[in-house]
């Protein structure tokens, strides 16, 4: 029930802050998943555009430190922060003690037969955590946040909830709309990929 409130405080909150997708947010146990409301009709473009954001409801760092800074500063603010519907999604820090080596004991780690790669890329892990506070900021920002195409890195709402296939050609651009001249994430999808649906 409760899981079931944020999802909706959530939505609303994405609906006031302009955030708009053909996709709707949905909860199958544990699990949310992004699926379409409507099977779109066939698009006229060789691109479908599957969430549009305003820069304004993104959180953005120069730098993936930087943006786990910010993160971290907007989630001790509780629900003062602006961005609180959407930061009581994000998952907790146990769940990325699970998930993420960074966090494993080493006799998890020893489990791994992959050449040394990855005790190569936890060196790499182990200096950045020297420079961030707020291990679970950082571990957001890594497995959620994207690159933008002003060389900076953002935590975009509801974009930080889809899976992505490789296989997919996807574009993202900046647009700048209306009077006050709003920049707008957009992200879009190559056609041929909606021809099966998701």
């Amino acid at each position: 029930k409760k899981e079931r409130m944020q999802i909706t405080k959530f939505l609303s909150w994405c609906s006031a802050q302009g955030i708009v997708s053909p996709f709707e947010l949905r909860q199958r146990q544990e699990y949310r998943f992004m699926s379409f409301i409507d099977k779109p009709e066939a698009p006229s473009d060789d691109y479908f555009e599957v969430l549009r954001v305003p820069l304004d409801a993104c959180l953005t760092g120069k730098s993936s430190e930087a943006l786990a800074k910010r993160l971290s500063q907007e989630k001790a603010l509780g629900p003062d922060s602006k961005y609180a519907p959407w930061l009581d999604l994000l998952p907790p820090f146990e769940e990325y003690q699970e998930t993420l080596p960074r966090f494993w004991a080493e006799d998890r780690l020893q489990t791994i037969r992959d050449g040394g790669a990855l005790q190569k890329q936890l060196g790499f892990d182990r200096k950045r955590l020297e420079q961030v506070e707020d291990q679970w900021a950082l571990a957001c920002v890594d497995s959620r946040a994207n690159f933008l195409a002003d060389q900076s890195y953002a935590m975009t709402p509801l974009l930080d909830m889809f899976n992505h296939d490789c296989s997919v050609d996807t574009t993202a651009a900046i647009k700048r709309e209306g009077d006050d001249d709003q920049r707008i994430l957009s992200l879009r999808v190559d056609s041929k990929s909606l021809e099966d649906g998701p």
